[in-house]
């Protein structure tokens, strides 16, 4: 049981490392794009409200599934081991979606810093942390193309077990062991945003 626990974790910092990369990539991008979507020239303005939109309204799971299609017909990449490419994959579907949420943040944190709102401003921190959660529980999906994350090992470790029963005792446990600590998190967020609103 200790040995799966362990497994278990190492697999889930899988999501975390993918969370955090898109995290930091998406802020970075989704300042340029928020600059850009508030600048005076408003055709440029408006191109880049264009793509956030695409970007926000295309699934990333769509995206994933697109991306290791042409990372395996083409080898675009060369050397890369299927692994990695399935990791590739999975980063750039969800930096699209990071890539919108995180240049909303920035547009609210640029808004409100141009008003002298400045406490409003920090609303840019909890948005940013809820962005990094959101994307730890969306890695998940990365089961389906080979990621080696916790929802891969979950259903790997499932398949070991001979009773249906133990099957859906681990799912279920692994899903509490989720909402424990998604359910904290978003109530911590919620108080953030409350308090710098306040």
């Amino acid at each position: 049981m200790l040995d799966n626990l362990l497994g278990f974790l190492n697999a889930l910092t899988v999501n975390l490392s993918i969370g955090l990369l898109t995290l930091m990539a998406g802020l970075c991008l989704g300042f340029v794009t928020a600059a850009v979507r508030l600048a005076p020239n408003r055709l440029g303005a408006q191109a880049m409200n264009f793509f956030i939109g695409i970007l926000r309204a295309v699934p990333s799971y769509v995206i994933m599934i697109v991306m290791i299609a042409i990372l395996i017909s083409t080898d675009a990449l060369g050397m890369l081991v299927p692994e990695t490419e399935a990791l590739l994959a999975l980063f750039l579907a969800m930096l699209a979606g990071s890539i919108s949420s995180c240049s909303d943040a920035w547009v609210t944190f640029l808004q409100y810093r141009a008003q002298g709102r400045m406490e409003q401003s920090l609303l840019i921190v909890p948005n940013a942390f809820q962005i990094f959660i959101v994307a730890v529980m969306s890695s998940g999906m990365g089961a389906a193309i080979g990621v080696h994350e916790a929802v891969h090992y979950t259903l790997a470790l499932a398949e070991t077990y001979e009773s249906r029963i133990d099957r859906i005792i681990l799912v279920a446990s692994v899903i509490l062991l989720f909402a424990a600590i998604l359910t904290p998190t978003k109530y911590l967020v919620g108080r953030a945003s409350a308090r710098f609103l306040g």
